[in-house]
């Protein structure tokens, strides 16, 4: 994948900050002893097929 360099801000780690755009999905996931939550996340710079 190719990101656009003008649309980012790097830092002089060459990394950029991510973020949220929208949440996609929620769901509850139940285990032995305690319940946990799945979050689906759309991130800002990545398309609805790369959400996580």
């Amino acid at each position: 994948y190719i990101i656009q360099s003008e649309e980012l801000e790097i830092d002089d780690h060459l990394s950029y900050e991510e973020k949220p755009i929208k949440i996609l999905d929620r769901q509850q996931k139940i285990l032995r002893t305690k319940t946990i939550t799945l979050v689906k996340v759309l991130w800002s710079h990545h398309g609805l097929e790369e959400a996580t």
